[in-house]
Parts: C-alpha cells; structure tokens; sequence
C-alpha cells in the first residue's frame, strides 16, 4: 500500500488502541465492555479531551485528573502498538480486503498479550469473538481466490498451530496453559491463511513457533533473573499471594507466554514472503 494509506493508518490506529485500553480494562473482570469511558481507579467517567491518544497520559503526567492515582504506562504503549501494527498492515498488504482483517488479528494480539501481561489470562471473551469474525472475515475475502483452498489451509494452520501447543499442554511438566492452545487458533487461523500452499503453512507454523518459544524462552529467564537479583515481584501473578512468586524455584516461576507467541505471530506474518 502506498504511503498516504500507510501515513492515514496511524491515527485510525491510536484511537483503536484507546478503545482496546478499555477492553483491556474490562474484559478480566467480566465488566460490559460497552459503556462510557471511566478511570479504572477511581470510576469517574472521562471526558473526550481526557481521551486523546497519549497526549492525554502525557499531559495529566500519567495521573487520573480526578482521583490524582497513578495511571500505568501501559495506555499509551497500547495506543502506540496498536497504530505501529496498523502501519505494518498497511505497508506489508496490497488491497483493503485484506488489510481490515489483519488489522482486526493485530488489534486482538495487543489486547490479550496486556491481559496475559497483567493477569495471567488470554480472555475467551476477545479470543473466541475474534476467532468467529476472522473466520468469517477469511470466508468472504477468500471469494477474490480459489475460496475453498485459501480457507482451507487457514483451517490447517489453526488446527497444526493449536495442536502442537495442546500436546506440550498435556504432557507432564509441560508448563503451557490452555489459554495459548485457544489463542493459537486465531494465530494459526491468520498464517495459514497467507501462504499458497500446504507446505508454506506448515512453514509459518513452524516459524511461528520457534520464533514464539525462542523469545518465550529468554524473556522467561531475563524476568526470572531479574526477580531472583532484584528480590522483586516483577511481572507478578495475581493468583500468587504477596511473597509468594520469590520462593518458587527460578525455573518454576509462571511467566506469561501469550506476548511471546504474538510477536512471533507478527514478525512471521511481516516475513512470510520471504518464508515461503
């Protein structure tokens, strides 16, 4: 897509990622995701001037205006992920049909890997929607190709991707939650959707998963280190009490592998022409 398109995708990216911070906000603790915008400390309904992408963090000093609680960073790094991945989208796609869709499935990737950052969860109410939507959103772009071969190698690409990550589920010690095995679904559903072939999904799959745990793997370990070195409780698990997370093994502490699969996802879908 030519720059313009690209340039315009920005903006439209930011006020996406405002709205996923309210999801991100909600969806944990099964609140109605609709609804008029609130601080997540202190309820107070926010004003539109209160809601601009990252310039409202930045000028209120990452403070609510009314409460004066500290707001996490994590606002505005959501608004700015959200409107790089559409950039990327945009840039890395030729037509529109099918830059929405991949622009629905990064903006699904930025939300659950919060969630997963935040609470130790990758919430079925983001997942299966996206899942369905995509599915659908594939079906009806696939009309443009040879429909029944394009959806299914992206029916292939979920059921190899969340079929790999089920077995490691099960197995003794294997330390996978069953969250990411529904996640791979979507993330499979997307890479096997892009290649022309069998062998190019197997291809992304596989590339996709060895990015995934690779990346998974280090940032499991430079967490743990830190936590161990530091004595602090960095990237906590709420289901821990206080203390708790310290005196687990450096090898047995939970560290969320959702973030890690989405960014291998990512990289691999920016990639895949020069995969298969």
């Amino acid at each position: 897509m030519d720059a313009p398109a690209i340039i315009a995708s920005i903006p439209l990216g930011l006020l996406v990622g405002t709205m996923l911070t309210m999801i991100i906000d909600r969806v944990p603790d099964d609140l109605p995701v609709c609804g008029r915008p609130r601080c997540p400390l202190c309820e107070h309904h926010l004003r539109p001037i209160e809601l601009v992408p990252v310039l409202s963090w930045i000028g209120q000093r990452g403070r609510c205006r009314y409460c004066g609680e500290h707001l996490t960073v994590a606002y505005p790094l959501v608004e700015i992920v959200t409107a790089a991945s559409f950039a990327m989208a945009t840039a890395r796609f030729h037509t529109w049909w099918v830059i929405v869709p991949f622009w629905l499935f990064f903006a699904m990737l930025v939300t659950v890997s919060t969630v997963d950052i935040f609470r130790y969860r990758i919430p079925d109410r983001v997942v299966f929607p996206t899942l369905l939507v995509s599915f659908v959103a594939i079906v009806v772009v696939s009309q443009h190709v040879n429909a029944t071969s394009a959806i299914s190698r992206a029916v292939l690409g979920a059921v190899l991707f969340s079929g790999v990550l089920f077995v490691l589920s099960v197995m003794p010690g294997g330390g996978m939650g069953f969250g990411d095995v529904k996640l791979a679904l979507v993330l499979g559903l997307f890479l096997g959707w892009l290649p022309g072939d069998v062998s190019g999904v197997v291809v992304l799959v596989f590339v996709a998963l060895t990015i995934g745990s690779l990346l998974g793997a280090v940032m499991g370990l430079v967490v743990g280190f830190l936590r161990v070195r530091m004595q602090r409780e960095i990237l906590p698990d709420p289901d821990l009490e206080e203390g708790e997370l310290l005196l687990l093994p450096w090898t047995k502490q939970p560290f969320p592998f959702g973030p890690s699969l989405a960014v291998a996802s990512v990289a691999t879908v920016l990639l895949s022409n020069s995969l298969t």
